[in-house]
């Protein structure tokens, strides 16, 4: 397990409970560490392990359409640069998304997206190696094929892109 994302989260949850009560009610409780690995054997992709381990501590935020979210309220399930955190079953339908998911998404797997109940998404991913990237469905736009530096905003215009599909097919 890793020890830093477990301090982490444990400080991000115990200031939420304190300080922000209702968005530390949209945190989901953790995933089984067996549904991780039967998520893995099926996909066939393996999950980073800062991020398989986040998802032991919470499975992501709740989704905006909850049915018992009140739609006029703050979306409490926003964290990351206004992303909510993706469950485990959601990862697998985003990264399955797409005629060619494979050859979209590559190593990368997402793991926060702006609405995970409207697609196309876009959101922000992360490799094997930790490497974050920003990705964008609508536009096409797979996520980039490096990190910016640390401390640099990851936005598309800091990120080497893959280059687009030559059939003429739009990406998805």
């Amino acid at each position: 397990m890793n020890e830093d994302v477990v301090q982490a989260w444990d400080r991000i949850t115990g200031w939420l409970r304190t300080h922000a009560p209702v968005s530390y009610a949209g945190i989901r409780p953790p995933v089984d560490p067996a549904a991780l690995d039967a998520a893995g054997a099926e996909s066939g992709v393996r999950l980073p392990p800062a991020l398989a381990t986040l998802l032991t501590r919470c499975d992501g935020t709740v989704e905006p359409s909850a049915p018992d979210r009140d739609p006029d309220e703050y979306d409490p399930g926003l964290f990351l640069a206004q992303r909510h955190l993706l469950p485990l079953e959601a990862i697998a339908v985003v990264r399955g998304s797409g005629r060619q998911a494979e050859g979209y998404w590559g190593p990368w797997v997402p793991f926060a997206v702006a609405d995970y109940s409207l697609a196309p998404w876009d959101g922000l991913a992360v490799d094997a190696d930790g490497r974050l990237a920003v990705f964008g469905q609508g536009g096409g736009e797979p996520p980039c094929g490096r990190s910016p530096p640390r401390g640099t905003d990851p936005s598309p215009s800091s990120c080497t892109r893959w280059p687009k599909p030559s059939s003429g097919a739009p990406a998805r």
